[in-house]
């Protein structure tokens, strides 16, 4: 049985895919604050296992997804610390921030609800100080230029692209 879990998991979209694709037995658990995503979870046997993280958790996850959530906890070095301890030996944990390099801020962004801002390297080192490996890290998505000056965002613009949107890391519990 593989146990995963997705954080701030919406329609959990991720999870499903995982679902679909990974061979023998997937239990998928979500932890999401929405009360409207209830029926729905029900319907797609997803087990709700928090609104809020952290929480304790009654089993170990063999994979955490999470997907614009990290920038907005309020600690980092209690949060990773945390996943970790949810995580089995040699777990993983697939993460998607903005991505803030220099470039991010050269237009006038306003970004008023997050609280962290990661480019490749810190998230590598936020993760790597607490027993992570990074298995892969990417930028992807259209870049900010882009986006600001108004380009649709279409499939193919959410690929790997150099001063993309977004960072796409798996690390791996050591």
């Amino acid at each position: 049985m593989l146990n995963i879990l997705e954080i701030g998991a919406a329609a959990a979209y991720a999870s499903l895919l995982l679902r679909e694709t990974v061979e023998g037995n997937v239990n998928l658990n979500v932890c999401e604050p929405g009360k409207n995503w209830e029926d729905y979870y029900i319907k797609h046997e997803i087990r709700k296992v928090a609104n809020y993280f952290p929480f304790e958790a009654q089993f170990s996850f063999d994979y955490i997804h999470t997907s614009h959530w990290l920038e907005h906890v309020l600690d980092l070095n209690q949060t990773i610390p945390e996943l970790s301890n949810m995580l089995v030996p040699n777990g993983y944990i697939f993460v998607e921030v903005p991505n803030t390099e220099h470039f991010y801020w050269d237009l006038p962004i306003e970004d008023v609800p997050h609280i962290h801002f990661f480019t490749r390297k810190s998230l590598i080192e936020s993760f790597k100080s607490h027993g992570f490996e990074c298995c892969n890290i990417e930028e992807c998505g259209i870049t900010y230029a882009d986006g600001y000056n108004g380009v649709n965002v279409t499939p193919d613009k959410y690929g790997v692209l150099n001063k993309g949107y977004w960072i796409r890391a798996l690390f791996k519990k050591s």
